[in-house]
């Protein structure tokens, strides 16, 4: 692999050259004439400070009393300043080679009312592309860091009111490298960073041809280093995302403020999801308060009682099915779960950090696929999930495996997998299956299905019923007729609980469709507050009361313990969850 990126960039650096024919050396700056392209309004401005050039744009909204925030964006290696403004224009300078991604962005800051500085980079060395001397740690030595102090200069006279204790910077590749370089030196004067698709300066170095990384050694995080974002994607080939989470853990370490952004789909290029997030880093994030962390014991706690998940699969298509056993220590026999994804959810990733949740807890886990494709088949979802349940069970039971215990049989599931968590307990003993002593819908969907007789479940189920105030995609209907509907289920064995949105800090905890959703490395999936306080606590509680005895007052009865959702950072309370009897 290492040998394919040589190849490649090498390749780049030359088509580079080819088309750009000024190559200076090392101490050589760019002196192109903009003034005949920067002629719109619209355009950024720009100016030269001692031979180096960057562009400055401000909002079009009129200044806070305090003036703009201040917000440096720098490109990444072989792009201009340009590349942050000139959106499917420019050439190689501006965006068209780039496409929009990063224009978009600094479009967002702009409507926030960010006043955008972008500087634009040199050569590090004399046959290489177009990048920051963020591998110089010497500030006179290197070639970029007097250019930023000569900005911040700058700004002490600007061109429109800026405030000065609200100054921010971004990087992108890079430029993102260069970010933590400035954070080392300028960390008092910058309120927070973000680092994308980078790492600590220290840590990657760009020579003529190719990049290298060192993932071991410790960084050197200086004391007034800022608030820092971390966002990457998982399929970056250029710079791997193992960098960025180093240095993610490294400012954890160091006790510095840090949040990540993952995007397990990302490559190395500029993630957009996630201009939102980025925003609202530099906006609140970066100082408001953090959200609870998981508890170390109890329901939704870290007290685990295993430490691997072992994983295999089995069937294809709608009638394939996963289990999901603990180990270290493996058990002999433990109780069996179902989780009945969401739709078009087919693969357990969208769960994973649940799913292993509960299997380290010491519970096996079967996940049926169910169905076959997106649009097909819709009316047999059901049958197809109880028909993967039992095939489960007997592939537990031939050997191998840890032996399932059918006497602490609990269903949970998600979206369409909540409404078929109910279809499933009603069907249970006409199919066969062992009788669930606890189900847990959350924010199900009784649709496209042949829906059962819930009045069929056993009264001696436990029941949960969770839907999110927020959630525009199911909304609450078919959770209010999964409780209606089993009146057999006395009131005291059940409650119908509505997780509420609490934006107090950052990331704001939001009770949407999305909530209970929790893959690895994807902070658009991400496990919050929301999973540890709400399904993770409420589930782990409702089957350790079914099956064991205890924790009563942790999932029912509208109890203290049941609503709580754990305190932000200063101290202040999460909204609490609501529970009633009378949806």
């Amino acid at each position: 692999m290492k040998k394919k990126l040589m190849i490649v960039f090498a390749i780049f650096v030359v088509v580079f050259l080819l088309i750009e024919p000024a190559i200076a050396n090392s101490q050589t700056l760019w002196k192109h004439d903009y003034t005949s392209t920067l002629k719109n309004l619209d355009d950024p401005h720009e100016e030269i400070l001692n031979g180096r050039r960057f562009l400055w744009k401000a909002p079009s909204l009129p200044p806070l009393d305090d003036g703009y925030p201040v917000l440096f964006v720098l490109h990444g290696a072989t792009q201009y300043a340009e590349s942050w403004f000139w959106s499917g224009k420019g050439g190689l300078k501006g965006s068209f080679v780039w496409g929009k991604r990063q224009t978009n962005f600094v479009e967002n800051a702009l409507e926030k009312g960010f006043f955008i500085i972008a500087p634009d980079s040199i050569r590090p060395y004399k046959f290489g592309p177009k990048a920051w001397d963020s591998s110089t740690m010497n500030f006179n030595e290197s070639k970029d860091l007097p250019f930023i102090q000569d900005i911040l200069d700058w700004l002490l006279n600007p061109p429109v009111p800026i405030n000065s204790s609200r100054i921010f910077c971004i990087g992108f590749s890079s430029g993102a490298f260069m970010t933590s370089r400035i954070a080392y030196f300028f960390g008092s004067q910058f309120r927070a960073t973000a680092v994308h698709s980078g790492g600590f300066a220290d840590r990657g170095h760009l020579t003529v041809l190719q990049h290298s990384f060192d993932y071991n050694s410790k960084h050197d995080i200086s004391e007034d280093h800022p608030p820092t974002l971390i966002i990457h994607g998982s399929k970056d080939l250029l710079v791997p995302i193992e960098l960025g989470v180093r240095y993610y853990k490294e400012l954890q370490n160091a006790g510095i403020r840090v949040h990540i952004l993952l995007n397990s789909n990302g490559r190395h290029i500029w993630q957009s999801i996630f201009n939102k997030q980025i925003l609202e880093w530099f906006l609140y994030g970066s100082h408001a308060p953090e959200q609870p962390i998981q508890p170390l014991a109890g329901p939704g706690g870290s007290n685990y009682s295993h430490n691997e998940v072992i994983e295999s699969s089995y069937g294809r298509g709608a009638k394939k099915y996963w289990i999901f056993e603990p180990a270290e220590p493996k058990p002999e026999t433990a109780p069996l779960v179902v989780f009945n994804h969401g739709w078009s959810a087919m693969h357990p990733r969208f769960y994973r950090a649940w799913i292993d949740h509960i299997v380290k807890r010491g519970n096996i886990v079967v996940y049926p696929r169910y169905q076959r494709g997106f649009v097909i088949g819709f009316k047999f979802f059901s049958s197809n999930a109880v028909n993967a349940v039992k095939n489960a069970i007997k592939e537990l039971e031939n050997g191998g495996h840890v032996a399932p215990d059918l006497e602490k049989f609990a269903i949970t599931g998600h979206s369409l997998g909540g409404g078929i968590t109910a279809n499933m307990a009603a069907r249970a003993e006409e199919e066969g299956l062992p009788i669930p002593k606890a189900i847990m819908p959350v924010q199900p969907a009784l649709v496209y299905d042949k829906n059962a007789d819930l009045s069929k479940t056993s009264n001696e189920t436990l029941m949960l019923v969770i839907v999110g105030e927020d959630d525009t995609v199911v909304g609450n209907q078919s959770g209010r007729t999964i409780f209606l509907n089993t009146e057999q289920i006395p009131l005291f064995k059940k409650d119908f609980v509505i997780q509420v949105t609490d934006n107090y800090g950052y990331p704001g905890i939001v009770a949407d469709h999305f909530a209970p959703t929790c893959e690895t490395n994807n902070s658009f999936l991400s496990v919050d507050a929301m999973d540890y306080y709400c399904t993770w606590k409420l589930f782990d509680a409702l089957t350790d009361y079914a099956f064991y005895g205890i924790n009563a007052e942790y999932c029912l009865g509208n109890t203290p313990k049941q609503r709580y959702m754990g305190e932000w950072s200063d101290g202040s309370l999460v909204k609490e969850l609501i529970v009633t009897d009378t949806p």
